[in-house]
């Protein structure tokens, strides 16, 4: 009866151990993935949000620029 009380013991032990090295591989390999995703900034936003890098509020000023000048270039406007 002792014999079989030590071999549950081991297996939970080993068991536990598997399960703590599972859980920490799943965390780090997600982890690791995190630098290949694609960030998507809403840049009705960026003037107001302190959370933007500046780099995206730069960013976003220039494209919002570029959409002023299409919208008010006279050569794009039809006349009617």
């Amino acid at each position: 009866m002792q014999d079989n009380d030590i071999r549950r013991d081991i297996k939970q032990r080993v068991s536990l151990i598997l399960l703590v090295l599972l859980v920490i591989f799943i965390m780090a390999w997600s982890d690791f993935g995190s630098n290949n995703r694609v960030k998507v900034y809403n840049c009705d936003l960026s003037e107001i949000s302190p959370d933007y890098p500046i780099e995206v509020k730069e960013e976003c000023r220039k494209l919002r620029l570029e959409e002023w000048r299409r919208q008010n270039d006279p050569k794009s406007r039809i006349s009617t």
